[in-house]
C-alpha cells in the first residue's frame, strides 16, 4: 500500500524497493523540496529536514555528474528525515522507481505529484503519506551456462558475459534490463554456433540486481581464489539499448579500455570510456575483488537518448530498436574476441 494524499486528493506512488515502512495509518508530514538532492543542497537544508518528508529529483543515470539516489537517501536519513520521495522531472512518463536502502519509507512519484507537494510545502500544510510493506525471505538461482575453450594456452581461464533479469514494478523494464538479458542470450547462441572458441566463455544471468546486487555478490563470494584469478574479464550488459551510442564503465582497469577500443574499432561502434568504478550494476562485485570487470550501457552522457526513461513507466519495448540490439551484440562479441 503506497500513496500520498495532498489537500484531500490521493496520488498513487511506487514503494521504493528495500526502503522502510510507516506506522499504521501512515504519517502526516511537512515537506521539504531539496531540488536535485545533491549533498550540497541537502546540507543547505539540514536545519529544516528533521522530521519532514524530503523530495528530490530523479536524474538521468548515465552521465558523469549523476548523483545516485542511494547517496541522497543516505544523507536524508542522517539528517533525520521522516520519509524520502524521489520525483520524475519529466511530466510525460509517470512515476519513477529505484532501489534504496536504510529505514526511510521511500516513495517514487510523478512530476504532477511533486508539483502538488511543492504547493503544500509553500503553504505550510502537511501531506499524508502511507506506505505499508512486509519483508520476507526469497531464494533465486543464478543461471550459469559455459562454453569450453579449445586452446590449451587458455586452459582453466574464462571470460564472463553477464546480465540481470529482474526489474521494477514501474514498467516492462525493456531497457533495464531485458535488453542486456537478450543480448547475453544472443552472445551464447552466436558462440555456440562457432566451430570452436579459444577460451571458455561463461554466461551468467543474475537476479536481485535491483535489490542491491545481491545475486552477483553471493556468486562472487562463493568463488575460490584460483577461480577468481582465472577470470580474464567480465562484461556486464545492463541497459544496452535506447541509443546508438555506448558507454564502457571500465572500473579503473586499463586492460578493459584496450579491449573496448579494439572492439569498437572492429565494429565501427561509438563508445565512450568512463574510468571510475561505480556501484551501479553487477560488474561492481567482481571489480572490488580485483577482477577486470566493466559495464556496457547505451546512451552514456546523452540525456536526450531513450535511456532517460529507465526506471519510469515509459521503459517499454517500444524504447528498444533491433538495430541497437544488434550493435550491442556485435560490440560484445568483439570484446570477447579482444579479451583472448
Amino acid at each position: 500500500e503506497c500513496w500520498v494524499e495532498i489537500d484531500g486528493k490521493r496520488h498513487t506512488a511506487f514503494a521504493l524497493p528495500r526502503g522502510g515502512t510507516l506506522p499504521e495509518g501512515g504519517a502526516r508530514l511537512e515537506v521539504v523540496d531539496a531540488g536535485r538532492g545533491t549533498p550540497e543542497e541537502l546540507e543547505r537544508l539540514a536545519s529544516k529536514i528533521e522530521g519532514r518528508a524530503v523530495v528530490v529529483t530523479h536524474e538521468f543515470m548515465f552521465g558523469a555528474d549523476h548523483v545516485h539516489r542511494m547517496k541522497k537517501v543516505e544523507r536524508a536519513e542522517q539528517l533525520g528525515a521522516a520519509a524520502f520521495i524521489i520525483a520524475n522531472p519529466d511530466p510525460n512518463t509517470g512515476r519513477v522507481s529505484g532501489g534504496v536502502g536504510g529505514t526511510l519509507a521511500g516513495f517514487g512519484i510523478s512530476h504532477t505529484t511533486r508539483q502538488a507537494l511543492c504547493q503544500a510545502s509553500e503553504s505550510g500544510s502537511k501531506a499524508h503519506f502511507q506506505l505499508r510493506s512486509e519483508q520476507s525471505e526469497h531464494h533465486t538461482k543464478t543461471i550459469d551456462w559455459s562454453m569450453s575453450g579449445s586452446d590449451p594456452a587458455y586452459t582453466g581461464q574464462e571470460i564472463i558475459v553477464c546480465a540481470h533479469l529482474d526489474g521494477h514494478e514501474s514498467s516492462e523494464n525493456a531497457m533495464d534490463n531485458a535488453s542486456g538479458l537478450a543480448v547475453a542470450m544472443a552472445v551464447a547462441l552466436e558462440l555456440s554456433d562457432r566451430q570452436s572458441i579459444p577460451c571458455t566463455v561463461r554466461i551468467l544471468v543474475f537476479s536481485a540486481e535491483e535489490f542491491g546486487l545481491c545475486a552477483s555478490e553471493v556468486y562472487v563470494a562463493g568463488l575460490s581464489q584460483p577461480k577468481r584469478d582465472a577470470i580474464r574479464a567480465v562484461f556486464n550488459l545492463d541497459c544496452v539499448a535506447g541509443s546508438a551510442k555506448f558507454g564502457a564503465m571500465i572500473s579503473k582497469f586499463p586492460i578493459l579500455a584496450t579491449i573496448v577500443e579494439a572492439a569498437a574499432k572492429t565494429q565501427g561502434a561509438d563508445v565512450q570510456v568512463f574510468e571510475p568504478l561505480l556501484k551501479n550494476s553487477d560488474h561492481y562485485n567482481f571489480a572490488i575483488i580485483g577482477v577486470p570487470a566493466m559495464r556496457l550501457i547505451a546512451g552514456f552522457g546523452d540525456e536526450n537518448s531513450r535511456l532517460r526513461n529507465v526506471l519510469t513507466e515509459a521503459d517499454t519495448r517500444e524504447m528498444v530498436l533491433e538495430d541497437e540490439m544488434l550493435a550491442a551484440l556485435g560490440l560484445t562479441l568483439g570484446m570477447v574476441d579482444a579479451a583472448i
